[in-house]
């Protein structure tokens, strides 16, 4: 079973919100990185030093299937896109974890 690798940065903002989505299109785990501070080609350098957590962005991880990855690719693409968040797929090539299992 091959696996990808979904990753997101999307603001606090939505973060709940994205979670209860990839919960209900069939996601069961994920991994959630509060980001610090960054640099990107469309907003320059980004640093967390606002007060309230959604002047923040956080960095989802979640391990898919690959035969549901182009299902979920599909399902989040207008959802990320209209928040202003990215959404990413890489293939995993090896993975270890407990029991091999996702």
């Amino acid at each position: 079973m091959e696996l990808q690798k979904l990753e997101i940065i999307i603001s606090n903002t939505y973060l709940e919100q994205l979670v209860d989505h990839l919960e209900d299109i069939g996601v069961n785990g994920y991994t959630a990185l509060e980001i610090f501070r960054g640099k990107g080609i469309r907003t320059g350098e980004h640093l967390s030093e606002g007060l309230l957590p959604t002047t923040r962005n956080t960095l989802i991880i979640c391990l898919v299937t690959e035969d549901v990855v182009e299902e979920i690719f599909e399902d989040l693409k207008v959802y990320i896109n209209e928040r202003n968040g990215v959404l990413f797929t890489v293939p995993i090539l090896r993975h270890m974890g407990i029991n091999n299992k996702i």
